[in-house]
């Protein structure tokens, strides 16, 4: 993967939002789109229209007993909601 175009359009994003650890942040964000540039690869990725419907939540909102957040939020989605929605929106888990 050629990193030169992501890292232009990455460096005054990056920079802006953490200018403390510009590079540290860079390498890191680079090193995952070339760890995944691979698989997505050929994946076309549609904007919303009317069949879009987003959940906007925080990842541990659900929660059962000795189950990780993510894992209980998942499976809710699985068995219960499906298809109804299409994408979901994780904001931070709050302490």
């Amino acid at each position: 993967m050629d990193r030169s175009p992501l890292a232009t359009t990455l460096d005054p994003l990056v920079a802006l939002l953490y200018p403390d650890r510009h590079h540290e942040v860079r390498t890191a964000l680079l090193d995952l789109a070339e760890e995944w540039g691979d698989r997505l690869a050929g994946r076309h990725a549609c904007g919303p229209d009317q069949a879009t419907a987003y959940l906007t939540t925080h990842g541990d909102a659900i929660r059962c007993p000795g189950e990780p957040p993510l894992r209980t939020l998942g499976a809710m989605l699985r068995d219960h909601v499906w298809d109804a929605v299409t994408d979901v929106h994780l904001l931070p888990m709050l302490p």
